[in-house]
């Protein structure tokens, strides 16, 4: 297929500007940039972790195991994350996007699982509702790493039988999704303390 003439680019691109309805800067807030910033800062740390749970597990050398950990979780990161982070995006559009409140404590568990792909604005309540909603993704990001790094792993050691690859990942994953939920519940703990 030919690449598209670069004069029916920009036609293209002032027609969408043309008919784009102004943009407002209560729009809410998608959390993938700070999960994937998050998770890239972590990435080294997570790797050297589950490197130690593959070596151990597999008895596969340290320095083998710690080149397929950083495949392993990069993929998971790179692409893991954002298209878990598309789904619930769209789950969020499709069966509730709207501002409902957060009067009762059922409103605000609602604010940060259903609606935490792209938080709604309420700007005073952000302090705590980015970390709450960071440990809720993290539940569907866990099942989503388990199965790309998995994947990743057995690319790599075609040689070794399936349950102990899984188990390993299964494993490597749980402390490492533990740590970070222990991370950001402290998080969400010191700003609910501060803004008591």
């Amino acid at each position: 297929m030919p690449f598209p003439h670069p004069r029916g680019l920009i036609y293209s691109g002032l027609i969408l500007l043309a008919t784009t309805p102004a943009a407002y800067g209560n729009a809410g807030l998608p959390l993938l940039p700070v999960a994937c910033s998050g998770m890239l800062l972590a990435l080294v740390s997570i790797a050297l972790i589950e490197a130690f749970v593959i070596c151990r597990k597999l008895s596969r050398p340290f320095g083998q195991s710690l080149k397929t950990s950083f495949a392993a979780n990069g993929c998971s990161t790179v692409i893991g994350i954002p298209l878990t982070w598309a789904v619930l995006l769209l789950l969020e559009l499709i069966f509730g996007s709207g501002m409902y409140g957060l009067e009762t404590w059922q409103k605000r568990v609602y604010a940060v699982t259903a609606q935490a792909a792209w938080l709604i604005p309420y700007e005073e309540k952000l302090h705590w509702m980015v970390p709450a909603a960071l440990v809720f993704m993290l539940i569907p990001f866990s099942f989503v790493s388990v199965m790309i790094e998995y994947g990743v792993i057995r690319r790599m050691w075609k040689d070794l039988p399936r349950r102990p690859v899984f188990s390993a990942v299964l494993i490597g994953n749980a402390i490492t999704y533990a740590l970070m939920a222990g991370y950001l519940l402290n998080n969400l703990r010191s700003a609910l303390a501060t803004h008591a």
